[in-house]
C-alpha cells in the first residue's frame, strides 16, 4: 500500500510540476504575443500550432518516429554510463512499470509541451525571421543545448567526462530535430 501511495504522489507531483513549467515557460511567448500580435492572430496560431497536411502525415510521423528512436538510444547511452549522477529521471529508479504515468507526465507534459511555446514557437519563429531557418533552428537548437548542458554536465562525475560531450549532441539532435 505504502509503494502505491509513493507512485500516486510522484504522479501528482509530476502533473502539478508540469503545469507550472507550461506557465512559466510560456510567459514571455505570451507577453509578446499581448503586445504584438493579439489583434492579428490567435496565440496558438501565433507559436505554430497547427495540424499537420494529410498529404504529409505519414512522412512527417515517419521522420519522427526515426528520430525519437534516435535519441532514445543515444539518450539510453548516455543514462546508463552517468553512475551515480542524479539526473531527472532517478525519481523514477526502482519502481518498475507502476511509474509509467508519472514518466509519461514528466516525459511529454513536464518536458516536452513546456519546451515547445518557448523554444519553437517564439525563439526560432524570431530567429528565423531574421537568419533565416536553417541559421535560426542552429542558433536556437544551440540554446537548447546550453540550457540543457548546463543543467546536466555538472552533474556528472569527474571520470565520467567523456559523455559531457556525448550529451552536448544529444541536447543539439534534440533542439534541431524536435
Amino acid at each position: 500500500m505504502k509503494g502505491v501511495i509513493l507512485i500516486c504522489m510522484l504522479l501528482i507531483n509530476k502533473l502539478l510540476s508540469a503545469g507550472f513549467e507550461l506557465l512559466i515557460f510560456s510567459l514571455v511567448p505570451a507577453c509578446w504575443w499581448l503586445i504584438t500580435a493579439r489583434k492579428q492572430i490567435s496565440f496558438a496560431q501565433w507559436i505554430g500550432l497547427k495540424a499537420i497536411p494529410k498529404k504529409n502525415r505519414t512522412k512527417v510521423w515517419g521522420w519522427a518516429s526515426v528520430t525519437s528512436l534516435g535519441l532514445l538510444l543515444l539518450s539510453i547511452v548516455l543514462l546508463k554510463n552517468v553512475g551515480t549522477a542524479h539526473t531527472a529521471v532517478s525519481d523514477f529508479a526502482n519502481h518498475g512499470w507502476r511509474v509509467l504515468p508519472a514518466v509519461l507526465a514528466y516525459a511529454v507534459l513536464g518536458t516536452s509541451l513546456p519546451e515547445e511555446p518557448l523554444f519553437r514557437g517564439f525563439l526560432l519563429k524570431r530567429l528565423a525571421t531574421r537568419f533565416g531557418f536553417a541559421i535560426g533552428n542552429l542558433i536556437q537548437a544551440l540554446l537548447f543545448c546550453l540550457l540543457h548542458s548546463v543543467i546536466f554536465i555538472n552533474q556528472l562525475p569527474a571520470q565520467r567526462s567523456r559523455y559531457r560531450l556525448v550529451y552536448a549532441a544529444d541536447s543539439l539532435a534534440d533542439g534541431i530535430y524536435q
